[in-house]
């Protein structure tokens, strides 16, 4: 059986942009889809933001940290500002609180709460670029076993990436 655009609305695999409700939005366990906390020591940011940019296309919310659409531009938009709202909360639910506190601002919206939280890692990218690179060609297996040495070189490369520049 083909399918025609007519079965748009009934075909779970028609191309265009899947949405979710604020409703649904609203119930989201965000744990269960970023199962971690973003601090300033840690060294989870591009995993952290990978979680997030998977569940941003998985539900269909890429626009509202991309910068496409003005969130002012949709203030008498209820359903869209509900679901803004729901991913803001979900991105400071997974913040450390010095974290939080350094990012946090009344009436956010989810692409400045999320441009905000990663301009506090990716600021100063040539100054990270060197102190990363230096770290990363410095490093030395000494006591450690080879699982934490290839952790350490995997966490190493991981934030050259995050910075534009990863190793060669």
């Amino acid at each position: 059986m083909a399918l025609s655009s007519d079965s748009d609305e009934s075909n779970p695999f028609a191309a265009g942009t899947v949405a979710i409700l604020a409703a649904t939005a609203q119930l989201i366990n965000i744990k269960s889809h970023v199962p971690m906390t973003l601090g300033f020591s840690d060294s989870n940011f591009s995993i952290w933001r990978t979680f997030f940019n998977i569940m941003f296309r998985k539900f269909g919310l890429v626009d509202h940290v991309d910068g496409t659409i003005d969130s002012h531009a949709m203030i008498f938009d209820a359903e869209w500002t509900q679901i803004d709202t729901c991913i803001v909360s979900w991105l400071y639910t997974t913040l450390s609180a010095d974290l939080l506190s350094a990012v946090v601002q009344p009436n956010d919206d989810a692409y400045t709460a999320w441009t905000t939280i990663a301009t506090q890692f990716l600021d100063n990218i040539v100054q990270r670029t060197i102190q990363v690179r230096h770290a990363f060609h410095a490093l030395n297996q000494d006591d450690m076993t080879v699982t934490e040495y290839c952790g350490r070189i995997k966490e190493l490369a991981d934030k050259l990436r995050d910075v534009g520049s990863p190793p060669h």
